[in-house]
């Protein structure tokens, strides 16, 4: 199957079994998606540890994201507009805001961003 990098297809294989002379239609889900890659940065321009976990905030039933190496996550279920909020290994929590705009079929890379600390 040949899909655009914007769709998300919940299943990709059924199986159908069309009686005798008949045919059989099948159907498949398929859902757009916003999606991108996010870098994301300390105030002292250093990728964000590898393993801190991400919550969009304007979006609360999406489960948590895993920064990978370089301080880049992917997400994809973004809004227009994104409030993130991130919080590291060491327990520290930061937060980010950024607009979304698709950009063709490719799959933006947004950033190096700037998480700014929570203070607590």
């Amino acid at each position: 199957m040949d899909l655009p990098a914007d769709l998300r297809i919940d299943q990709v294989n059924i199986e159908a079994t069309p009686t005798d002379r008949a045919g059989t239609l099948v159907t498949f889900a398929i859902t757009p998606v916003r999606s991108a890659s996010v870098i994301i940065i300390d105030s002292s321009q250093q990728p964000l540890p590898l393993g801190s976990q991400v919550r969009l905030l304007t979006n609360k039933d999406i489960p948590e994201a895993i920064i990978g190496f370089d301080g880049e996550v992917y997400l994809d279920t973004l809004d227009e507009h994104n409030v993130l909020e991130i919080t590291n290994p060491s327990g520290d929590i930061c937060t980010i805001g950024f607009d979304y705009h698709k950009q063709g079929d490719e799959i933006p890379l947004i950033g190096p961003l700037v998480c700014s600390k929570v203070q607590t």
